[in-house]
C-alpha cells in the first residue's frame, strides 16, 4: 500500500470519502486440513498471515473511511456452525487493524454476502442468511455517504429462489432503493455479489491475456437452474433483473466480486459504470481497489444539485506463489549454507587429520 495513494488530500479538503473495496478473500477452515494435513495448516496459516498483512498496509496507510468486502468471506456455505464461528473469529482478526477511532467516527467495514457465504439461490435458506447477518451485517441495508445513497443487495436472491420470501426481500429493498434515491434525488451506489449481466461476446478471447486491454470483462453469462427453475449456479445476474436495476435505479457506480479476475464496464444506459473487483486472494495478486468521492460545490438551494468528482485506481501487492518461491530458495540456501559450514568444521579437519596421520606414518 505504500505505492498506492489517494487522489484527493484529506487534510487539505473535508468533503471527501476515501473507500476501500475488497473482493472474495474466500477463507478456508477445517475442511482443507483433514484434505491436506499439515499442508493445510501451514496453507491457512499463511492466507491468514497474507490477508492481515494487506489489512495492516491499509490501516496504515491508506486510513479509509469505509472498507467494502465484496462477498464470498468464506470459501464453503457448507460449513457448521461451530466451524462458521471459527473463520468469523478469524475474519474478525485479520480485520482488527482497521476497527480504530477515527476522528469523527469509527470505521465502518461493509460485507456484503456471497454464494459461498449462504448459498446460490437454490439453497440459500434464512438460517444461514440469520447467521451471516448477525456476524457480518444486513444483507440488504442502505446507508448515506457524502450526499450518496449506498444500496448493499442480496443478488443471490434476485433471481428465481426456491425461498419466495427472500426473494420477494430483495426485491422489496430493490423498490425501496429506488423510490428514496428519486425522493431525495441522491446519487446512487450499488453493492452486489454477483456481476449484472453483461453482453461480451465480442471479446477476442484467442489473445492470451497479457495482450489483451486489462480489466475487460472476460467472464461469459453462465447459468443452471434445478427442475424448478432454482438458480444452482451463475456468473451473472439475470438480463431481466439487470436492466430492471439499470432502468430503473439507474445508479452511477455499481461495485461487485464473484469474477475474481475483475474488470471494468460501461453499461449501455450510459450512467452505470460497473467495477467487478479482483480477488484479494494470492493467486490473483492479493488486489484491493481505491474509491474516492469528492464534493466540488456546495449547493445555494435545494433545487441545485451538488457536483462530485469521483476516482478509482487498482491497487494490486503480489501472487503468494512468488512468496512461496522465495521462502524456497532462502531456505535452499540456508540449508547449503549449513552443509557448507558442516564440512568446514567436520569434515575438512577430519581429511586434513587422515593426510597428517598418513604422513607420519610413511615418515
Amino acid at each position: 500500500m505504500f505505492f498506492c495513494n489517494w487522489k484527493y488530500n484529506i487534510n487539505k479538503e473535508n468533503d471527501i470519502a476515501q473507500m476501500i473495496l475488497l473482493g472474495d478473500p474466500q477463507m478456508e477452515g477445517d475442511w482443507r486440513i483433514k484434505r491436506e494435513g499439515l499442508k493445510g495448516e501451514y496453507n491457512i496459516a499463511f492466507n491468514d498471515r497474507f490477508f492481515k498483512h494487506i489489512v495492516d498496509n491499509i490501516a496504515y496507510y491508506l486510513q479509509p473511511s469505509l472498507v467494502f468486502v465484496l462477498g464470498d468471506l468464506f470459501s464453503s456455505q457448507y460449513i457448521n456452525d461451530d466451524e462458521f464461528l471459527v473463520r468469523t473469529n478469524r475474519y474478525r482478526n485479520i480485520f482488527s487493524p482497521l476497527l480504530y477511532k477515527q476522528s469523527k467516527s469509527e470505521l465502518k467495514i461493509i460485507n456484503v454476502t456471497g454464494n459461498h457465504d449462504i448459498g446460490y439461490a437454490n439453497e440459500a435458506s434464512l438460517h444461514r442468511i440469520n447467521r451471516f447477518e448477525q456476524a457480518f451485517g444486513k444483507v440488504n441495508d442502505k446507508f448515506y455517504v457524502s450526499g450518496h445513497l449506498f444500496g448493499v443487495v442480496n443478488s443471490i436472491n434476485l433471481d428465481r429462489s426456491q425461498d419466495e420470501r427472500l426473494y420477494n426481500q430483495t426485491w422489496d429493498h430493490l423498490r425501496a432503493l429506488k423510490e428514496e434515491a428519486e425522493s431525495t434525488q441522491s446519487p446512487l451506489i450499488i453493492l452486489t455479489h454477483i456481476p449484472l449481466y453483461k453482453d461480451i461476446d465480442t471479446i477476442d478471447r484467442s489473445l492470451p491475456l497479457y495482450q489483451q486491454q486489462p480489466f475487460l470483462c472476460r467472464e461469459r453469462d453462465h447459468t443452471r437452474k434445478d427442475r424448478n427453475g432454482n438458480i444452482i449456479e451463475q456468473t451473472m445476474i439475470s438480463k431481466e433483473s439487470s436492466d430492471y436495476i439499470l432502468e430503473h435505479l439507474k445508479p452511477l457506480f455499481i461495485f461487485n466480486g464473484h469474477d475474481h479476475e475483475g474488470c471494468i464496464f460501461k453499461h449501455q444506459n450510459n450512467i452505470t459504470t460497473e467495477y467487478t473487483i479482483r480477488s484479494m486472494m494470492g493467486g490473483y495478486a492479493g488486489y484491493s481497489a481505491l474509491f474516492e468521492l469528492k464534493k466540488l460545490s456546495k449547493s445555494s438551494s435545494p433545487s441545485t444539485k451538488e457536483e462530485f468528482e469521483y476516482s478509482f485506481q487498482w491497487c494490486p501487492f503480489i501472487e503468494t506463489r512468488f512468496i512461496n518461491i522465495s521462502f524456497g530458495v532462502t531456505g535452499g540456501w540456508l540449508v547449503l549454507f549449513i552443509l557448507f559450514n558442516l564440512v568446514l568444521s567436520f569434515v575438512v579437519p577430519f581429511i586434513n587429520k587422515h593426510k597428517q596421520d598418513k604422513k607420519k606414518k610413511i615418515q
